[in-house]
Order: structure tokens, then sequence, then C-alpha cells
């Protein structure tokens, strides 16, 4: 702002992820507090282990960010928009949408209008009155319909949980590397999800940097990213699990008017309600039901962003985006008949009847048509998974076969050591397993396979661009050889033209020269019928004192030689 001596400047808006959170929380730190429970701790040691995990997990996403920063270009040509897009989208879409979507039908007494208040206000870019965000106002409204509901006895009241008192104190954030320590050896485990949500951070926090150049605000964009990065691991340092990330929206916040002010109050606010604990007393009051409307919102806005061309875009890439979207889908269909699976061993076991085994259940599942085993190889490492499809699709489609074969040999290593694809059935959950395929029995081959089939799409990718290359040499080779042929033919022509102007030329000299030959002949045969008395194969000339002399020979064309010697000389 002071750098360009203007006012209008909306200041970058950054904060925790939403598809981060869920992220981390899902495929990390759930995990992590259920293996802990399965290995015998207890509810709070579980969730401390689980926490630490986060913690460690928050600081390599923000470590790895601030590292990327030094080959941002090469990460810029090599990573496409649509795959980091499309797999950000893959999330949002499954994790968030829909999980809220059905939270919402779950309660419409109070759920459902604010949602679509939501919907409609932000969707049509309606101003309220006062400028009051849009969010805020969708959450007054649901917790209003959620006392009202309680008061009436809906079927799906608001039930606030009262029980236990909350301690309100000034708790404020100081830096403990040993917690990240400790999550050393648990978080670990997860980089499968770190590696593809730091590069999913990292491009979209790019991405939003650029729709900010968009409207005329030209942040610096490798000194955002880094000050993001640097803001994340000061976080994880201070017991933060979950990353920062330059938000979307730059555009839209700045049509509202937005500046600076809004992001300064909102960080203190923020702030405020984190050392003090108060936020606990507020999800007592205010149901979470009644403000996922606003997640909702957010979910649909990243999705949408996924699928929007770019400028300079000469290709439609919608088919790289939706190839990007289903490891995502499958990660989610799975983790939903794990829930079933776990929601029916618990009424088998309250029932004192024997659970059946998840291996069983797969077995029966797949004999009667439902590939649960691919759904779980598609599981295992999505966000990897969608990142290499959607590259590569987005390199198909431009017809780039080297950089597409650059991915699927990607795709090949992740393979081969287990970073995709592989899995185990153990404990009644799909883990994700590790390390060189092949040892394991035969679901562990299943990541073998997949390592030779990328191989060998890397290869045919390589003949492909091989074969491209010498198609374009060859056309191009081609096209000079047309042009060649073409002058060619124009500069035979021009000597056609040339050379029958020279030879009408020609034609007329010896037509004129043909006429004084004649004369020449007849004055010829005059002479010779005079000089009778000479002989016939002679000619004679008269000399200076008047006697006649024997001259040359005149030839059968009647001329002497000295006159034919002229003639060709001329001609």
């Amino acid at each position: 702002m002071l750098r360009e001596n203007r006012f209008d400047v909306t200041a970058q808006i950054s904060g925790v992820s939403i598809v981060m959170f869920y992220a981390f929380a899902l495929q990390v730190m759930q995990p992590a507090y259920d293996e802990a429970i399965d290995s015998g701790k207890d509810e709070k040691e579980a969730g401390l282990i689980a926490w630490k995990a986060g913690i460690f997990a928050n600081f390599m996403c923000g470590l790895c960010q601030a590292l990327s920063i030094l080959a941002i270009s090469t990460l810029r040509s090599l990573i496409p928009r649509e795959a980091m897009l499309a797999a950000v989208a893959g999330v949002s879409m499954t994790f968030i949408t829909m999980d809220f979507m059905f939270q919402i039908f779950n309660a419409p007494s109070y759920a459902l209008f604010p949602a679509l208040f939501m919907v409609i206000c932000a969707g049509s870019n309606v101003n309220l009155p006062w400028n009051l965000p849009v969010g805020f106002v969708s959450l007054i409204i649901g917790t209003a319909l959620a006392w009202f509901s309680r008061a009436v006895h809906t079927y799906d009241e608001f039930e606030s949980d009262n029980g236990g008192n909350t301690d309100i104190s000034l708790n404020f954030p100081y830096p403990r590397i040993e917690h990240w320590i400790d999550g050393f050896s648990v978080g670990i485990k997860y980089m499968t999800v770190i590696i593809p949500m730091y590069m999913v951070n990292f491009v979209s926090s790019l991405s939003n940097c650029e729709a900010a150049h968009t409207v005329g605000d030209n942040f610096n964009i490798p000194k955002s990213l880094f000050m993001d990065a640097c803001l994340t691991m000061f976080c994880a340092l201070c017991g933060s699990p979950f990353p920062t990330q330059i938000f979307i929206g730059q555009p839209a916040f700045k049509a509202m008017g937005v500046r600076c002010g809004y992001t300064f109050m909102t960080a203190i606010v923020l702030f405020v309600l984190g050392v003090t604990g108060i936020m606990r007393e507020i999800i007592q009051v205010v149901p979470v039901a009644a403000g996922v409307g606003f997640l909702m919102w957010i979910g649909l806005l990243v999705t949408r962003g996924a699928f929007e061309k770019q400028d300079n875009s000469q290709t439609d890439r919608t088919s790289a985006v939706i190839v990007g979207l289903i490891p995502a889908l499958a990660s989610w269909t799975l983790a939903h008949v794990e829930s079933m699976y776990e929601t029916l061993s618990s009424i088998h076991m309250n029932r004192n009847e024997s659970v059946v085994d998840l291996t069983e259940v797969f077995a029966s599942m797949s004999q009667s048509g439902t590939y649960v085993y691919g759904m779980a190889a598609l599981s295992q490492g999505y966000l990897l998974i969608s990142i290499c499809l959607a590259s590569t699709m987005v390199f198909v489609i431009d017809r780039d076969f080297l950089k597409a074969s650059i991915w699927m040999f990607i795709a090949s290593f992740f393979s081969l050591f287990g970073l995709i694809h592989s899995y185990e059935l153990a404990n009644n959950y799909v883990q994700t397993l590790f390390g060189v395929p092949g040892t394991n029995g035969t679901v562990d081959k299943f990541s073998s396979i997949y390592m030779v089939v990328y191989f060998c799409a890397g290869l045919l990718c390589i003949v492909l661009h091989i074969r491209e290359r010498d198609r374009t040499s060859l056309s191009h080779w081609r096209e000079k050889f047309d042009d060649r042929v073409s002058w060619m033919n124009k500069y035979t022509v021009v000597r056609w033209i040339l050379f029958t102007c020279c030879c009408f030329s020609s034609k007329n000299e010896d037509e004129e020269e043909d006429l004084e030959e004649n004369s020449s002949s007849s004055s010829s045969s005059n002479n010779s019928n005079r000089l009778s008395g000479i002989s016939n194969s002679s000619s004679v000339r008269l000399s200076d004192d008047g006697s006649c002399e024997e001259e040359e020979e005149v030839g059968d064309d009647g001329l002497f030689p000295h006159e034919r010697r002229a003639r060709v000389m001329k001609t």
C-alpha cells in the first residue's frame, strides 16, 4: 500500500485452510488416534499422540513449502494448475461439501434455511444492510432457529451439551519443540498425506496470489509464500496441528469493499477467542449445523475453481479435473464402508455375537459385484494419485507426451515404495503398506502391478513423443521442400520466358541476315560472270596499278572467306 502510494489495496487474507483442516484431521490425526487406542492407550493419551502427530505434519508442510520457493518456476511448469486444484476439489467436494450437505438435511428445521440464505446471497453477490457479512448473518439466523426448534420440540431439535464446567483463562501460546520431536515417530508414517497436501497448499496459495494480481493487488509472490510458510512452522511449534494458507476469494473481498481493517479485526477476534478458551462456551450455544452452510459454500467455490479455464489456455482441460476427482471419491466412499463395518461390529458385540472379519466382508462385497479392492487401492495415497493422473491427462491433452511420461514414471516410483495403491487389511482396518511390494501376500502385489503398468504407460508416452517429434520434423522439412520446389518452378518459368524472348529476337536477326546473304550472293554471281576469264574456283581483285590479282576462293554459299567470318562474328 505504501509502496504503490494508494489505499484501495485489499490485504491478503490467510489463516487455517478448511481443506487442510479436514485433510490433516481425517488423514493424520484420526488414524494416529485409532492406532493409539488399538494399542491399549486411553482416550487422553491417544488424543495427545494424535495432536503431536498433527504438529509434526504441520511443521513439515511449512518446511517443504519454504524450500519449494527456491524452485518455484520449475514447479509451476511441471505441475499443472488443474492437477493441483483437482486434488483440492476432490477433498472439498467429498469431505467438506457432501458431508456438510448431509448434516444440513439431517437438521432441516434450523440448518437448511441458513444454508439456502448463504447460497442465495453469496451466489448473487448481494450486499446486506450495513455491509454485514453473509456468513455471520446466516450463523445468527441458524442459531435463532435452533433455539426455536428446541422450544417447540421438533424431531430434530438442537441439543446443547451443558455438562461440565469450562475453564476460561488466559493461555498464551509459546514455542515448544519437544512436541514436534515426540510426534516425529508417529507423524513420519503419514508422509503420503503430508507431501501431497503441502503441494496442494503451496499451489493453492500460489494461485490465490495470482488471482490477487488480476484485481490490481500486486503482492510479491515469493515473499508472500515464504511468510506463509514461516507462519505455518511457527504455529506448529506453538501447538497448532493445522497449516495456514493464503485464502481464496481475493477478488470477491475486494468487490465487497474489504481493505486492511477487515483482516486486522478478524485476527484480533480470533486471537481473543483462542487464548481465553471461550470458544468452548460458544459451541454450547451455537449449533455446528447452523454454520456449516458457510463451509458448504466454501467447498462449492473451491470445487468450481478447479473447472475455471485460464485465460492463456488454448485447450479444454475439464476431463483432467474430472480424473483428479475420482481418487478422493474412492477414499470418501471407503471411509463410509469402514464406518458401516464399525457400526455393525459394535451392534454384534453388544448382542454378544461374533464379529465378522473385515477380510471376509471385502471378499463378500467383491463377489457381489462391488469392486472394493479397487476402491481401497485407489484410496491409498489418493492425493498423490490425483495429482499424477490429472497431470498426465493435462499434458496428454496438450500433446506434450514427454512431460506426461515423466508423471507416469513418478507414479511408477510411488508405487514401487508403497506410497500409492499399497495396503493391507490389518486389525479390521485398511492400512497403508510401505516398502517394496510383493512380500506380504497377494494384496500387496497390487502395488507391483501398478508399478509395471505405470512404467509401460511412460514408455508409451515416450514413443508418442518421438513420433510427434519426427512427424513435426518431417512436416517442417516437407514444407521447406515444397517452398523450394515452388520457388524453383517460378524460376523455371522465368527462365523459359527469357529463353523464348531471346529465341524470338535471334530469329528476327537471322531473317535480316538471310536477306543480306541473298543480296550478297546476287552481287557475287554478277562479279563471277564479269570475270569469266579467271579460274572458276578463284576470285580476283584490282590492284592499285589496275592489274588483276588472284584472291581467295568463293564458297558454295557464294561468300568469300572474310565475308563468312564477318557473318559468324556478327551472329
